[in-house]
């Protein structure tokens, strides 16, 4: 089953129905990605002007071999290949081997998430008394069901704005000939998505059994200096990565991003992803699956494999020698890698903005909000090592702050370089705070600490090991963390179509939570709904979902609705820096609780329409006198 999350089939159903085509077009007056026809900001071309696409490996789950040992894709990187192959085949586009010379950007994702499911049955299938009346023996089963499917996202290489989000759950088959078949479809179809989207022909031809590598993008074969960006919370993880590479040796390797042919990012998991230095876009993603360990070394044993593992991928990509030997193990043998160099850039920085990336909504006990960002600003503000600029085009370095549901809670400051979007450094510090049914929770003077040793840590990373650092009081005023300035003096915006997980939207109301937004900020009128390129603002709309709450099984359900909807989940609104591609504020608030579909979809559009009114907040700002904390749940 496909849901589209751009131009959709939905679309053209409410098209029929009596009364609905005023509908269709009072959200085509303005907006230059009308929902039905080819968005007039994705101009179609004629058919000797294919536009040009390169297409994103952005990772996703290896092929796993299921029950009866098929498979979905045909082999590890099958996805990848086959699409490439089909969008190739089409003749439709003209493929590139950068994002800079692109017109759009192609990111397909595979994954296969798997769900255990229990099941009572009897002990003894085979009793002959198994009619009896009496009660019997039983137990629970447990048994994996596999969810295939592919993710295609389309968007602006300069903006990173999303066109259209198109996701198809892949068919199940008995045998390996059907499931070649049904991913083939699957495949097809998103490459007529998007043909649909850019005003292009169907594709016909079929889709290969087993498709050959693709040529690598071409910076990773040409690139000369890479630069090794840290968004991991474990450095020592990073560390050994960056003693890998220089071991391996095939790039020489950049102190900063500047200047850099090549990024490649660290990030928890561990993953590693291959960024354009020009646009920021994602050139590969390698997401390497690592056996899970119960003891700390052999935890770190397994990390050490996939690291090395991503190494060699590296090599190969690049048309490089690989490493002569297990990277891994040649680390190991020179006994603790040294620390990998801190980016200079870090302690030469003179300005900074500071960028709310929200996260886990925070109360305190009496449900009062509770703003990390704001006690981060004044603390920031306090110490004055950095000049606070009011936008990012504006900074050396930015400054992301969020809050991770995790436990504990986490407040995270990601260091970003302002001209690439690289990662430079991420600090985490644990919050003394609490999770409850009802959400996450940490006092004022709780978070004040955990400000002080995160600003603390960010001071020795910078060269000011001896500088003391405390949290100004009275931190929750408006006054000491001001909304950037952009937001109020920005006039045109582009609404993102962002992908999201949540299967209750995918099922019952696709692209809701992007016309539900386009609606209000319409009819709200201070904004104009324009292409990406002539965009100040980008506004993306996303939902995040939490963890299913301690002791409930993942497959409950009340009533008609599984816990996992009525658990944890928030609406975000991501305001975006259209020319910088940066985070510049980002609203979040939960979803109210109910056990019925209909009310949940009410309670999803309930707060975006809340959301909107945060923003209104944001944009028409109360006389200072009777200002009043902007509440960014």
């Amino acid at each position: 089953m496909s849901r589209i999350v751009g131009p959709s089939l939905f679309s053209l159903i409410l098209a029929l129905i009596p009364g609905s085509v005023s509908i269709l077009a009072a959200q085509d007056e303005n907006q230059k990605v009308p929902p039905v026809r080819v968005a007039a900001s994705v101009t179609a071309p004629a058919e000797n002007n294919r536009p040009r696409v390169f297409i994103s490996n952005v990772g996703g789950d290896t092929d796993r071999q299921v029950h009866k040992g098929l498979s979905f894709t045909g082999g590890p990187g099958q996805a990848y290949n086959k699409f490439y192959a089909a969008v190739q085949g089409s003749g439709q586009y003209q493929l590139v081997g950068s994002p800079a010379e692109a017109d759009y950007v192609f990111e397909i994702l595979y994954r296969n998430p798997i769900e255990v499911k229990r099941e009572w049955v009897d002990k003894d299938k085979n009793d002959p008394h198994k009619y009896d009346t009496l009660p019997r023996d039983q137990e629970i089963v447990e048994y994996n069901v596999y969810h295939p499917r592919l993710q295609l996202v389309i968007l602006d290489p300069s903006t990173h704005a999303v066109h259209g989000v198109y996701i198809d759950h892949i068919e199940m088959g008995d045998t390996q000939e059907e499931r070649d078949a049904n991913f083939a479809f699957s495949i097809k179809l998103l490459v007529g998505h998007a043909g649909s989207l850019l005003g292009r022909s169907p594709i016909s031809g079929d889709v290969p059994r087993l498709a050959s590598d693709p040529p690598a993008p071409s910076q990773v074969a040409s690139a000369k200096t890479a630069f090794i960006s840290n968004g991991i919370s474990s450095v020592s993880a990073y560390n050994r990565f960056y003693a890998m590479m220089r071991r391996w040796g095939g790039y020489q390797l950049s102190p900063g991003p500047a200047g850099a042919d090549l990024i490649i990012q660290v990030s928890d998991g561990p993953r590693e992803a291959v960024l354009d230095p020009q646009t920021g876009v994602t050139l590969w993603r390698f997401t390497p699956d690592i056996e899970v360990a119960i003891l700390k070394r052999n935890e770190e044993k397994n990390v050490d494999k996939a690291l090395a593992t991503i190494v060699h991928d590296i090599a190969r990509m690049s048309s490089r020698p690989a490493p002569a030997s297990s990277t891994a193990q040649r680390v190991k043998d020179a006994g603790a890698p040294p620390d990998a160099p801190i980016p200079p850039q870090l302690r030469s920085a003179k300005t900074v903005f500071i960028s709310n990336a929200g996260g886990e909504p925070l109360r305190d006990w009496k449900s009062r909000p509770v703003q990390p960002y704001n006690a981060f600003y004044a603390t920031m503000k306090s110490w004055a090592r950095f000049e606070v600029v009011p936008t990012p085009a504006e900074a050396d370095l930015v400054f992301q702050i969020s809050v991770v549901r995790s436990e504990p809670l986490i407040l995270r400051l990601t260091i970003l370089d302002s001209k690439t979007h690289a990662a430079m450094w991420e600090l985490d510090q644990d919050i003394r705070g609490d999770q409850t049914i009802r959400g996450s929770f940490a006092e004022q003077k709780d978070l004040d600490k955990t400000v002080a040793a995160l600003v603390t840590s960010l001071a020795k990373l910078t060269g000011q090991r001896d500088t003391h650092i405390s949290v100004p009081p009275d931190t929750q005023d408006t006054q000491a963390a001001p909304p950037p300035s952009m937001i109020s003096d920005s006039r045109k915006v582009f609404i993102s179509r962002a992908p999201d997980d949540d299967d209750l939207f995918e099922k019952y109301a696709p692209d809701q939570l992007y016309r539900t937004l386009d609606t209000l900020i319409r009819d709200w009128g201070r904004y104009h709904l324009t292409a990406p390129s002539e965009a100040d603002l980008i506004f993306e709309p996303s939902i995040s979902g939490s963890p299913v709450p301690m002791g409930v099984a993942a497959d409950t359900w009340v009533g008609s609705i599984s816990v996992q909807y009525a658990w944890g989940i928030r609406v975000r609104l991501t305001i975006r820096d259209a020319k910088t591609h940066h985070v510049v504020w980002t609203l979040v608030r939960p979803v109210k609780m109910t056990t019925l579909n209909d009310n949940l979809l009410s309670n999803y559009r309930t707060v975006i329409g809340l959301l909107v009114e945060d923003l209104r907040q944001m944009a028409s700002p109360i006389p200072q006198a009777t200002t009043k904390p902007v509440d960014s749940r």
